[in-house]
C-alpha cells in the first residue's frame, strides 16, 4: 500500500504544479489537458489503494490491466503529442 501511496502523492503533487504553471498561450490548453489527466490517473490510484487496503482487489487489478487505454491516458498523450508538434521540449534534459 506505500507504494500506491507514493504514488498518488506524486501523481497530485505533479498535477497541481501542472495546473500552475503559466504557459505559452499555445501550450496552456495542452499543459491544463496533463494536469487533468494525471489528476485523474491520481484519483484512480487513491480509489484502488482505498479498496485495496479493505481487502477488494478488483479494482487495482482492473486498474492495471486497463492503465494503458485509460481515456485520462489516452488524453495526457494526445496534449503530449500536441507540446511536441508546437516544438516544445516535453521530455527535459534527462536524467
Amino acid at each position: 500500500m506505500r507504494r500506491l501511496r507514493n504514488a498518488e502523492t506524486t501523481l497530485h503533487d505533479d498535477a497541481d504544479k501542472l495546473a500552475g504553471m503559466n504557459p505559452p498561450a499555445d501550450a496552456a490548453g495542452p499543459t491544463s489537458q496533463i494536469a487533468e489527466g494525471i489528476k485523474q490517473v491520481a484519483d484512480a490510484v487513491t480509489a484502488a489503494r482505498k479498496d485495496a487496503e479493505q481487502g477488494n482487489f478488483a479494482r487495482l487489478e482492473q486498474f492495471k490491466a486497463q492503465i494503458s487505454t485509460d481515456p485520462a491516458i489516452v488524453r495526457v498523450r494526445d496534449a503530449i503529442i500536441q507540446l511536441v508538434n508546437l516544438d516544445y521540449n516535453v521530455a527535459g534534459s534527462g536524467p
